[in-house]
């Protein structure tokens, strides 16, 4: 993503920068759990498009122990109706193969 402001008046103060890594290092992480199986509830999601729709939906899941997952679906109405509704919150279920479900 990416903006653009433009005046026909100079800026009244040069660009700031301010690097705040170290107080992004210094948040909490979650463990990632990569073999995960069963319900998650979903903390955030994409959905991508190819050249001819809908391609794929990732999810950001956490488990009921607190640790993270990632899971995705090729399911074509589900994800257009992720394009429409809110998931962040749903519960949802995650099989063998990283896939979920609602």
């Amino acid at each position: 993503h990416a903006f653009g402001v433009y005046s026909s008046e100079p800026p009244t103060k040069p660009f700031q920068h301010q690097d705040v890594q170290a107080e992004v290092d210094a948040m909490p992480t979650r463990d990632l759990e990569s073999g995960f199986m069963g319900n998650a509830r979903i903390e955030g999601y994409v959905v991508m498009y190819g050249k001819d729709g809908f391609d794929a939906a990732w999810a950001g899941l956490l488990t009921e122990r607190g640790t993270r997952t990632w899971a995705m679906t090729r399911d074509q109405d589900m994800m257009v109706d992720m394009t429409r509704n809110e998931y962040v919150g749903r519960t949802a279920r995650v099989n063998a193969e990283h896939q979920f479900s609602i």
